[in-house]
């Protein structure tokens, strides 16, 4: 089989992009607008996320499911990747509102429209994610494929992480708790990502066909899925960096906002910084490494270097500007194959399974990725309310120990763990489903 053009690649990647606009804002800021513009309590907020997030994954599931048996012209995956866009785009730009409700419906309104667009994520990222798998049979170019659906989902995430106070701040009046900002920003979001979500099933193709065209039963589907040689591993490694994440990533807006000395540098310049080294890192490094030493130990040896690493938030001075850009570039450049490989393992072990459950096997790893970082996020939630935080109120002593403790110890476990999972599938013993000669149009 060809390799596959770049344009193709590219295509692919715009569907992270997009994606990652909606997800990453929401990771990363949801919390913080709960509390700080919303006017939720912290244990509410953080129980919001928790359930939201929860349900969404849950649905994974039922969303592997349908991919994995819909059979039309166009495929199996890029029909759900299309349809769903505009849906999602949609959602989203409701859930940055603050309507002027007594805190009870707030809550519930937090609810209902976080946990929409959870649902519907699901359904259209399961499918997408799944897509990248199909595409090409070489474990290489899945690398390759997977290396650029990285860097799209850090252009996503610099977008998020890079532009968002600062757009909230451009649409009301200087103010990073503008309502009028935060609605302005999410409805400029959704009209940006919605193209980009289209273009990543409308331009690619599937080739990779399951090795029986016969249907599994849905009764028998998750059974056998988890059957599969290795799968628990995988599993395993997902839900601890994904944990790890949850907890840290909930603490990045409080540390900036809190700890980090405000004339020094801010979550704005740490971030580009963070994912331009990161999309370099995992554009230059993933297919040569993956190439030279296989997926599954690379990415191992990334975990556990991005692991060491974060325990320095737990001495970093308030106002080292070059201490914090100067970790972040070391830590994203060792972690970034990892981020990449992951996939291309996931895809491998849907080898396994002879391609039949190749969506499934891609909802499972979404799904524990997702509650696990929804669980950490609730974690962090809670002990923020805990240690007595108070919204825009100087920090104790306490608070700020939490909130190193959040960006050091938390990711550190997770990713130890996950290094020595993804090691014991350091050796590959995939069964290559049947390829396709015919692309699907």
């Amino acid at each position: 089989m060809k390799k596959l053009k770049f344009w193709e690649k590219l295509a692919y990647a715009s569907g992270d992009a997009g994606a990652c606009i909606f997800i990453d804002t929401i990771y990363i800021f949801q919390l913080y607008f709960y509390t700080d513009v919303f006017g939720l309590k912290p244990a509410v907020a953080g129980a919001v996320m928790f359930f939201a997030r929860f349900v969404g994954a849950l649905c994974d599931i039922p969303a592997g499911l349908l991919s994995d048996r819909l059979r039309t012209r166009y495929g199996r995956f890029r029909p759900l990747v299309m349809a769903l866009a505009l849906p999602l785009a949609a959602v989203f730009s409701l859930l940055f509102l603050c309507p002027q409700l007594p805190d009870l419906w707030k809550s519930i309104y937090a609810v209902v429209s976080l946990t929409a667009f959870m649902i519907i994520f699901s359904f259209q990222n399961t499918p997408y994610s799944a897509l990248g798998g199909v595409m090409h049979a070489d474990e290489v170019e899945r690398s390759s494929i997977s290396s650029w659906r990285v860097v799209g989902s850090l252009i996503g995430g610099l977008v998020a992480m890079g532009l968002t106070l600062e757009s909230v701040k451009f649409f009301g009046s200087d103010s990073p708790v503008s309502k009028v900002g935060w609605m302005l920003t999410s409805f400029v979001y959704a009209l940006a990502a919605l193209p980009m979500l289209v273009s990543s099933g409308l331009f690619v193709r599937e080739r990779v066909q399951p090795a029986s065209t016969e249907k599994l039963p849905l009764l028998k589907a998750l059974p056998e899925t988890l059957r599969i040689k290795g799968i628990g591993f995988i599993l395993l490694a997902a839900a601890m960096y994904s944990f790890g994440g949850g907890c840290s990533g909930g603490s990045v807006a409080y540390y900036f906002g809190y700890v980090v000395t405000q004339d020094t540098v801010g979550i704005g310049l740490f971030s580009i910084v963070g994912q331009v080294v990161t999309s370099i890192s995992c554009a230059v490094l993933t297919v040569p490494l993956s190439k030279r030493f296989g997926a599954a130990k690379v990415a191992a040896g990334s975990y556990l270097a991005a692991g060491v690493l974060s325990l320095c938030y737990l001495i970093m001075p308030p106002d080292a500007t070059w201490g914090l850009l100067g970790f972040v570039a070391i830590r994203c450049a060792l972690y970034a194959p990892a981020i990449a490989l992951f996939w291309t393992v996931v895809a491998e072990i849907a080898d396994r399974g002879g391609g039949r459950m190749t969506a499934v096997v891609f909802a499972l790893a979404c799904l524990v990725n997702k509650s696990m970082a929804a669980l950490g996020s609730f974690v962090f939630g809670w002990g923020l309310g805990k240690v007595g935080y108070v919204a825009n109120a100087p920090i104790t002593a306490s608070v700020e120990i939490f909130l190193r403790s959040m960006m050091a110890f938390a990711p550190f476990t997770g990713l130890a763990i996950a290094a020595w999972s993804m090691y014991r599938l350091r050796r590959r013993e995939a069964v290559a489903p049947c390829v396709c000669e015919r692309e699907i149009v």
